[in-house]
């Protein structure tokens, strides 16, 4: 779970967003056990970001360098680095309705809020279009 001085970092990420959407057009679950926060749109509900503590690494397969090693084929695998701590899944996403972003820290949350919202709203205008 996250403390409070996150959450109201996110309330107010949120509430800053956007000039077409307000604070209350939002439900914020900061209560999941699985997530660090789940954001919905109140008024299409299948609309929602939702951020997953999950770390991601990248590896690389290293050939040992003495020749004792080398003649049995001996590699080993090391962790090169950290690539991502969050899974962020959006819906609507940029390309697909259903997608999965990654970011390193919460602090890259408020970018991701901001297109996150920017979708949102040309996935809502496309819809009242085709009505």
């Amino acid at each position: 779970m996250l403390n409070k001085t996150s959450q109201l970092k996110i309330l107010e990420i949120l509430k800053n967003a956007s000039s077409i959407f307000s604070l209350s057009d939002f439900e914020v679950d900061f209560s999941s056990s699985y997530s660090k926060v789940i954001i919905t749109f109140k008024h299409e509900p299948e609309y929602n970001l939702d951020v997953i503590y999950e770390e991601r690494y990248s590896y690389s397969t290293v050939v040992a360098s003495n020749n004792r090693n080398l003649w049995g084929g001996s590699t080993e695998t090391k962790t090169e680095k950290l690539t991502s701590k969050y899974d962020i899944k959006v819906c609507p996403g940029e390309d697909s309705l259903n997608e999965t972003w990654h970011i390193m820290t919460l602090s890259d949350l408020q970018g991701i809020i901001g297109k996150w919202i920017k979708f949102l709203d040309l996935e809502l205008t496309v819809d009242d279009l085709t009505k």
